[in-house]
């Protein structure tokens, strides 16, 4: 194959899952109002669990937390401690002792 095929090729598979991707991402939107109007559903009708045909649905409560940011621990670190300077020697340690990872990848932008 040239290299001419192979960029051809690869605009054209790039142009497709782009086109897949927003099929997928308008799908999921309404799954989830479907999925609202069912919630609503339940709660209004007070059941945890809903048979129909031969799918199930159960309600399920997921606690989640946000991710740590730098502003965060550092204020953690600083109230926790009352001390600035130590807050601050600690983050330094945590930041410098992050793993960090080279990839070499290619970066695709059309006109």
């Amino acid at each position: 194959m040239k290299i001419s095929e192979i960029i051809n090729e690869y605009i054209n598979t790039n142009e497709k899952m782009d086109n897949l991707n927003t099929k997928i991402r308008e799908l999921k939107d309404y799954n989830k109002k479907l999925s609202s109007g069912i919630i609503n559903f339940m709660e209004k009708n007070k059941k945890n669990d809903l048979s129909y045909n031969d799918n199930r649905f159960e309600l399920k409560k997921n606690k989640s937390q946000s991710t740590i940011s730098q502003k965060l621990l550092k204020e953690s670190l600083q109230s926790y401690f009352n001390d600035n300077d130590k807050a601050n020697k600690i983050m330094k340690y945590i930041l410098d002792n992050r793993i960090s990872t080279e990839k070499l990848e290619l970066k695709f932008k059309s006109k």
